[in-house]
C-alpha cells in the first residue's frame, strides 16, 4: 500500500460522503456565491476587525 492510500479521510469528508446517501440534503459547504456580499455584512465585518474581534478568523 502506498503512502497516499494510507491517508485517512478527514471528518468533514466522511460527513459529506454520508450526506450523499440522502436525497434531500442541500450542501452548503463548497463554492462561491453568484452574488455580492451584502453591504451590511461587509460593514459589520469591518467593524468587528476594527474592534479587535479577530481571534477566530480562518
Amino acid at each position: 500500500m502506498g503512502r497516499v492510500e494510507r491517508i485517512k479521510l478527514s471528518g468533514i469528508r466522511e460527513i459529506l460522503d454520508y450526506a450523499k446517501e440522502f436525497k434531500d440534503v442541500i450542501a452548503l459547504n463548497f463554492g462561491e456565491p453568484d452574488f455580492p456580499t451584502p453591504k451590511k455584512i461587509c460593514e459589520a465585518a469591518k467593524r468587528a476587525i476594527d474592534e479587535g474581534y479577530i481571534n477566530t478568523m480562518m
